[in-house]
């Protein structure tokens, strides 16, 4: 009859060793078993908690991974403690002077410009297109009915032809 304390998986309470830990091609740790220590209670590692979510304190997940909404900003600017030369500011943006806003006004306002020039030709294109489309078309209904005249013309001269 086996026993709670038979080791049946022999070998797998011994930690394995990786990168320079390796003591030499094929060792097998015979030493250390031999040395007689009880090695059930050999210590693996820091055993760690689950990971808990610090946006929503469930187990089981990150907060960067948690499916709730978040329920409390961490980090927001009302929250924030202010540094000494800041606390007489508040939520104040930085003054700054027009005049280096000019020339990127300027720059924006030329861009914006060409873009609506560039607009513009797209379209006069586009009607100009639709136009020369229009035309053809209107050009073979034209030919088309002048077609259809001739050959009543030619079947009524038939007709009066063969009356006669």
């Amino acid at each position: 009859m086996a026993r709670y304390d038979d080791h049946r998986d022999y070998g797998r309470d011994e930690p394995r060793s990786y990168g320079s830990d390796r003591q030499g091609y094929g060792s097998d740790h015979r030493d250390e078993r031999e040395s007689g220590g009880d090695r059930r209670n050999f210590d693996r590692g820091v055993r760690r908690d689950p990971v808990t979510c610090f946006n929503c304190g469930e187990l089981g997940h990150y907060a960067n991974q948690c499916p709730h909404p978040r329920k409390q900003p961490s980090t927001s600017s009302r929250a924030r403690s202010m540094s000494p030369g800041q606390a007489g500011r508040g939520d104040n943006p930085r003054t700054t002077s027009l005049e280096p806003l000019q020339p990127k006004v300027a720059e924006i306002g030329k861009s914006v410009a060409a873009v609506c020039q560039y607009v513009e030709f797209e379209q006069q294109k586009k009607a100009a297109k639709e136009k020369r489309k229009a035309e053809r078309k209107e050009a073979a209904e034209r030919l088309e009915n002048e077609r259809r005249e001739a050959e009543l013309k030619k079947k009524r001269k038939e007709e009066k032809a063969g009356l006669n």
